[in-house]
Formats: C-alpha cells, sequence, structure tokens
C-alpha cells in the first residue's frame, strides 16, 4: 500500500545520515509530519519522541489501567514518554531527581516524586498495593535499587539508556521475583511489525524551548 506522495511532508528517524541537502531514504521508514506541527518541532521530536515511542510501543505496549513509573521523567525522552502513556490509559508516576525539575514532570504525570524522597516506596504504595507495572528506566545505576523495590512481582523493567551508568541491581531479579528486563537501541526499527509511528499521536504537543544556529546546537 502506497502511505506517501509527492510534496508529502516527512521526516526520518530509521535511516543512517543527516545534514545534508537530498537524501535518498527507504518509504518504510518515512514518517508523515501533520502540517500543524513545524519543521523545527518535527527535527527537535523525532530523535527523543521516536525513543519514547520504542519504550511504549515495541520494548512494553503500554495498556490501559498499568500503572507506570518512570525515571528520568523531567528530560526530553521522559516527558514525552509519560504524557504518551497517560493518554493511552495507563497511570503514570513520574520520578524527577531534583526540586527544581518537579514541576516539569507534574505537567505530564498523575504522579510527581523526588527520587530522594524517604517516603518514596510508600507513597508508590498508596498508588498501587503491590508495585507498578512497568518501571521505565531512563536513569540507569543511580535509581536501579529503587527501581527494583517499586516494581511489583512479574511486573517489568525497561531500560532505556543509563545516564548514570549501568545498573547493577537487575540480573538477580528475573529468577527470584520474575520480573522482565527488556531493553534496545533506538537507531533502528525494531525486527517485530508494530504500527509506524505518526507525530500527531498521544494528543499532545512537546514545547520548543529554544533554538540554536547549526553550529551552536
Amino acid at each position: 500500500m502506497k502511505r506517501h506522495s509527492p510534496g508529502d511532508r516527512v521526516g526520518y528517524f530509521f535511516s543512517m545520515g543527516a545534514y545534508a541537502t537530498e537524501r535518498l531514504v527507504a518509504a518504510e521508514s518515512l514518517i508523515p509530519i501533520p502540517e500543524d506541527i513545524g519543521a523545527d518541532q518535527a527535527a527537535a521530536f523525532l530523535a527523543k519522541g521516536l525513543t519514547a515511542w520504542m519504550g511504549i510501543r515495541a520494548l512494553h505496549q503500554v495498556q490501559p489501567g498499568e500503572v507506570i513509573l518512570v525515571q528520568g521523567a523531567s528530560g526530553g525522552v521522559g516527558s514525552i514518554l509519560s504524557r504518551w502513556a497517560k493518554d493511552l490509559g495507563a497511570t503514570v508516576i513520574g520520578v524527577a531527581g531534583s526540586k527544581e525539575k518537579l514541576p516539569q514532570v507534574q505537567a505530564g504525570a498523575d504522579h510527581a516524586l523526588l527520587a530522594t524522597d524517604p517516603d518514596f516506596l510508600a507513597t508508590v504504595r498508596e498508588v498501587t498495593a503491590g508495585g507498578v507495572d512497568v518501571v521505565y528506566d531512563l536513569v540507569g545505576q543511580a535509581t536501579a535499587e529503587l527501581s527494583a523495590q517499586a516494581v511489583r512481582d512479574g511486573g517489568k523493567i525497561v531500560t532505556i539508556g543509563a545516564a548514570s551508568g549501568p545498573p547493577r541491581h537487575y540480573a538477580s531479579l528475573q529468577g527470584k521475583r520474575g520480573i522482565r528486563l527488556v531493553g534496545g537501541p533506538t537507531g533502528r526499527r525494531p525486527r517485530r511489525r508494530i504500527p509506524p509511528p505518526r507525530l500527531a499521536e498521544g494528543g499532545r504537543k512537546q514545547r520548543t524551548s529554544r533554538s540554536e544556529p547549526r553550529g551552536q546546537a
């Protein structure tokens, strides 16, 4: 089935190469850009947005009614993932590393928590007694132990990056508690067939805080 026509506005992520006047890209790698999304927004969104898409569509398909916890919810990927999962019907607990980042987390999550809050786990248990269904860990070692304590037995931990280093607490969880560990690169299309992404999916626009000349970006 033909997905694109001459003159369509499209972008790409699952194809190597950029900073070129013209590119030859396979049609299956092209992503339609809605008319109400500017070129600057699309360019800023594609990498972080498609990383979030990998998390909620390929690494784990978010379902209505699930309770998920997002470590690093104030960042670009985390804030998009939180809003997207919430639109899909999940209850989102977003985690910030500092008080200054809490407003960003509160804007996209149902519940916003500080990673350093001594009552962190108690608050998670107030939302869901047995623990969250899925943890999206965008931080790594610094929050790994907290993530392991927050997820329910038989739940899932999705690792996307490791800003503080690879987590060392996850290896023993599979046998002891039946927790599934998944993760993967975002630079290539997943092998499993999943619906193609649409920039309009999710129902909310991300705000671009500022733009920089190419040489300063």
